[in-house]
């Protein structure tokens, strides 16, 4: 609401913004974790019931990011989500990393701001 504070804008929540589960790794994090395996795209390790590996992340916020857009061009829109997600985001506008398959080091600063304008011809 700090965001929308004076201003009267229509907040709308959408699921397909949610946080990435982490299965059987979800609430875990010890020596034991593989944490750069779970953001490795190309490893795609299956995390259990529940869990969602990097590929299906990286099509989940394709999809609902394609639908958003296509929804609302050419208004702003404002996305409020997690680090994981937010890795995603960064992908999905910038393309995925070329010196790296591991996604761990993407992750957007705490309450940072990314701003990405889309322009269609």
């Amino acid at each position: 609401n700090i965001i929308n504070e004076g201003r009267n804008i229509k907040i709308i929540k959408d699921e397909g913004f949610i946080e990435r589960s982490f299965g059987k790794y979800e609430g875990e994090y010890s020596a034991n974790t593989p944490y750069d395996d779970l953001w490795d795209y190309k490893k795609d390790i299956d995390l259990g019931e529940n869990g969602e590996k990097m590929s299906e992340l990286l099509a989940r916020a394709k999809n609902y990011l394609e639908r958003v857009i296509n929804t609302y061009y050419p208004k702003n829109i404002l996305i409020v989500a997690h680090g994981g997600l937010g890795r995603a985001v960064k992908c999905y506008f910038n393309g995925l990393p070329k010196d790296t398959t591991c996604l761990s080091n993407l992750e957007p600063n705490n309450c940072e701001v990314l701003k990405y304008e889309i322009r269609r011809a």
